[in-house]
């Protein structure tokens, strides 16, 4: 299993749909609805993406917390 393939695929697949949204919220066939809908995932997105971010740094903080304290 090769997974830095599998993560480049993913990140093309990812690209690809932000692109799809970012296609709605600016095409101007596109339903106010649809266009809304689409700004509320990448919205969405980007909070969980920042959390994600923040607990990531707090976990990198403890790790050296501890560390520190081992010495």
């Amino acid at each position: 299993l090769n997974l830095k393939r599998i993560k480049i695929g993913t990140d093309a697949i990812k690209a690809e749909a932000v692109q799809t949204l970012i296609d709605i919220m600016s095409s101007e066939d596109a339903s106010d609805g649809c266009k809304i809908k689409a700004s509320q995932i990448i919205l969405d997105t980007c909070i969980k993406t920042t959390q994600q971010i923040d607990v990531i740094d707090q976990i990198h903080e403890l790790k050296q917390m501890m560390k520190m304290r081992e010495m």
